[in-house]
């Protein structure tokens, strides 16, 4: 993941994700109930080998409205077998039609609700993950039982995983091109991607001089963040009452998304961010250009309830994550792992 530190050490189990669909599985988690009735059909459905767009778009043609109605909550990974909802505006009087037939995927529910899907509605993801690996050694098991373990007190680095940043990081050249006006992006999802990638960089880097200088805990210049919320605060010195809470996970320590506005952070956590942008000014200055608003980001992300099972040379791990993290940054600080779906290497 463009050359990142890892929290525990690299790890030495060699493995291999999505060797079939079936072996990724992620399933949203909505956090609530459709209310079964409204002007937007609601549709679950579960795919296997097919993009997510895919889907919408022959959802589309089917019901007879345009693609760009189809709305989900985010995009699920192509090669994997995923649960997702999407939905689209269609009058309540309109027949729905029966057996909806789209390649490599099956329609679970068909319900209505008031509101249109917006992206982030899901509350969470919950992935099961079969990683094929060699037969491993009872001191390999010791091992992994212990990372795990680790990961469960302390979490893991919530970075941006790979795919954010384009096939050999290819979306941050196209950030860099587009802020210095090399080229111009009609499609606003793709200009989104170009620019969601450069604060995304932006952010891993700033996680990794954190790492890099054993300041992965909080620290006094720290912005906190309240776990499950938006509300952030700082706190002029680190109390006991501040440390048992964040101990307890009720609070995360955060780093910047890039964008206009003062830094929020102070003393030795803001000389980091600052460094940060000043070493990547072209995408720093960029983003503020193009009027991109300040915001905080977790920089550790908690998995108190991940577990795993080891058999038949295959670890199954399963554990939740919020919407907009990422099981590639749960998977590198476990497993040395080839993602069978692109045969080739995309772990450190």
């Amino acid at each position: 993941m463009l050359d990142l530190p890892y929290l525990y050490g690299a790890p030495t189990i060699e493995g291999v994700i999505r060797s079939c669909n079936d072996d990724f599985y992620v399933e949203e988690i909505l956090g609530f109930q459709p209310s079964g009735q409204g002007e937007h059909l609601w549709v679950y459905i579960e795919k296997k080998g097919e993009n997510t767009q895919f889907v919408a778009n022959q959802l589309a043609k089917i019901l007879g409205v345009q693609p760009r109605e189809v709305a989900t909550s985010g995009m699920k990974d192509r090669h994997a077998c995923t649960r997702q909802w999407l939905s689209l505006p269609y009058p309540i009087k309109k027949p729905i039609p029966k057996n909806i037939k789209i390649d490599n995927t099956q329609i679970l529910l068909v319900t209505r609700h008031d509101r249109k899907l917006k992206t982030g509605t899901h509350k969470a993801n919950r992935f099961i993950l079969k990683i094929k690996t060699p037969q491993l050694t009872s001191e390999q098991v010791n091992q992994l039982d212990e990372r795990i373990n680790q990961i469960k007190t302390m979490g893991v680095p919530n970075y941006f995983g790979e795919q954010r940043f384009g096939r050999h990081g290819a979306n941050i050249q196209k950030a860099l091109d587009l802020f210095a006006g090399k080229f111009k992006v009609k499609d606003k999802k793709k200009r989104g991607i170009y620019l969601s990638s450069a604060r995304s960089f932006l952010f891993n880097q700033m996680i990794k001089k954190r790492i890099d200088a054993e300041l992965f805990k909080p620290c006094v210049g720290d912005v906190f963040i309240l776990s499950g919320s938006n509300s952030i605060f700082v706190e002029p010195a680190l109390t006991d009452e501040l440390l048992k809470r964040y101990s307890t996970h009720d609070i995360q320590i955060s780093a910047a998304l890039w964008g206009e506005g003062d830094l929020k952070s102070f003393d030795k956590i803001a000389d980091i961010e600052q460094a940060v942008a000043n070493e990547h000014e072209a995408l720093a200055q960029g983003l503020c250009s193009v009027r991109m608003k300040q915001e905080r980001r977790s920089i550790n992300l908690h998995l108190p309830d991940i577990s795993y099972q080891y058999s038949k040379q295959t670890i199954e791990l399963q554990f939740d994550l919020p919407t907009g993290c990422f099981a590639t940054a749960v998977l590198r600080e476990i497993i040395n792992y080839t993602d069978g779906s692109k045969h080739e290497h995309i772990a450190e």
